[in-house]
């Protein structure tokens, strides 16, 4: 099986799920994965505000976190499958309210194995790893 048949499975069980989806790969493949992701359409964003935004609006999204965003992703993570997710923007020091779009959306989170703090495991529901 192949990466492209064997993520595109992935993709199909991540469909409309109320819980944020994780994929790990080597630092190496990134690029590869990403690229994979925007072939098929996938929205990407690596900015905490912007992955919000994203997610009030549904559909396709891959967020590439820093390694300094784990609390921040987990945080999120864990509000996501409740419907409301309230998040403390450091930068304006406002609290932000976003509702998730769950339906036709698949929400991927995409980190190099090699940055993961493996407390970030546990809000995820589906995970794929290379």
């Amino acid at each position: 099986m192949d990466l492209k048949e064997t993520l595109n499975d992935f993709l199909s069980v991540a469909l409309s799920q109320k819980e944020m989806s994780l994929c790990l790969v080597s630092k190496e493949n990134l690029s590869d994965y990403n690229n994979f992701f925007l072939e098929e359409g996938f929205r990407v964003s690596e900015n905490i505000m912007d992955f919000l935004n994203l997610l009030e609006k549904g559909g396709d999204i891959l967020f590439m976190p820093k390694i300094e965003d784990s609390k921040n992703i987990y945080d999120i993570a864990t509000q996501f499958p409740t419907g409301q997710i309230n998040f403390l923007n450091n930068e304006s020091m406002e609290t932000v309210w976003i509702n998730p779009v769950y339906e036709n959306s698949r929400v991927i989170v995409l980190i190099a194995k090699e940055n993961l703090d493996q407390n970030l495991l546990a809000p995820f529901g589906l995970t794929y790893q290379e």
